[in-house]
């Protein structure tokens, strides 16, 4: 497990108003994993990473209550991004999370609320999605705790 606490802002970057709080990033690839981790990093929060669903659940299980958001990639090597996300809103129904895919959902925006996604974000993206997209779906104070739990998180759709 990594655990990437991307604190400082890499030289010449803007400065970014920080979010504040922790984020959960769970992707597969290596590269991908990192290039997230600094993104996330340089709009304020402290990334925790995991390579594949197991190591996203055992960080969700301690840290957890602590997280502003969970960024899932839709397939995770071990398990999927829809599974992963069911087990963690069965420990904190309260939980944020964006599904980050390269497959199209962004049509779909219906079914992926329904299946209890704040949002999605299509790869590849641009910093500015990204920071439009945490802007979006994220409250002004994100670090500062959850509103009302959302519904339940039925079975991934299957093709």
């Amino acid at each position: 497990m990594e655990r990437g606490t991307h604190a400082t802002r890499p030289p010449g970057a803007p400065a970014r108003p920080a979010a504040g709080g922790k984020v959960l990033l769970a992707e597969d690839e290596r590269l991908v994993r990192e290039v997230f981790g600094m993104l996330l990093a340089e709009c304020g929060f402290e990334v925790l990473s995991a390579a594949n669903g197991a190591e996203a659940l055992a960080l969700f299980r301690c840290h957890g209550p602590e997280l502003a958001l969970v960024m899932l990639d839709d397939a995770l090597g071990d398990m999927t991004g829809w599974d992963a996300l069911r087990e963690m809103r069965a420990l904190d129904p309260g939980v944020t999370a964006l599904l980050c895919s390269g497959s199209p959902y962004s049509d779909q925006a219906q079914t992926l609320r329904a299946n209890g996604w704040a949002g999605f974000l299509q790869k590849p993206f641009t910093p500015e999605m990204l920071r439009a997209k945490l802007a979006e779906i994220l409250p002004a104070d994100a670090g500062a705790g959850r509103s009302a739990p959302p519904p339940p998180v039925p079975a991934a759709p299957r093709e």
